[in-house]
């Protein structure tokens, strides 16, 4: 048998009529307030929850003040001096120096010959060559722009420099691969 459960939901007139009637002692209003308000058996069951829960914390925070690891103590032993002795034993030796092994190999040594150029890019576009060339200048390079032909394209290859000496053009070079730019170095000689 089907129930009708929507009923419940529906007042009628007479109804609540009788229902105020019912509710007018005072007594009858309290026991239906607290019904409605307090759930006996949810409230004991969130105290004791909330009980748990406390004890569980307190219970962790001593267990992790008891297990701290102890700190180790190193006493530095004072009466002991520190003692060099490197400077008494080099004082009976005389050191020879080498001069070829600090001079520059002889293709190094005319730098007027030779000169260095960093290459930092070649675009197809003359107005992003520009932008690489104003981004160099700003960083205190000196750069140029040199336009070659490679299979009836015009490339725009940008170059900074030119530096007298490889170490020059090598500190240069890490200048720019800090600031994140990739460039090689390449050599020219001033002779053709």
């Amino acid at each position: 048998m089907a129930k009708d459960f929507a009923k419940q939901f529906r007042t009628d007139s007479k109804e609540k009529a009788k229902s105020d009637v019912t509710k007018s002692s005072a007594r009858s209003v309290k026991t239906d307030d607290l019904k409605n308000r307090l759930h006996i058996p949810s409230f004991c069951g969130g105290l004791l929850a909330g009980a748990v829960i406390v004890g569980i914390t307190l219970y962790l925070e001593d267990f992790s003040k008891q297990k701290a690891p102890p700190i180790s103590v190193k006493t530095i032993n004072e009466e002991k001096p520190i003692i060099f002795q490197f400077d008494e034993k080099l004082r009976g030796e005389t050191i020879q120096a080498d001069a070829e092994t600090y001079t520059l190999p002889k293709n190094l040594e005319s730098s007027s010959k030779i000169e260095y150029l960093i290459q930092s890019g070649a675009y197809s576009n003359e107005v992003d060559a520009n932008a690489a060339r104003a981004t160099l200048t700003l960083m205190g390079f000196d750069v140029f722009i040199r336009v070659a032909k490679l299979e009836e394209k015009l490339l725009f290859r940008v170059f900074i420099g030119p530096f007298p000496s490889q170490i020059q053009a090598g500190r240069a070079l890490t200048k720019l691969r800090e600031q994140g730019i990739i460039a090689f170095i390449m050599t020219r000689d001033l002779e053709n």
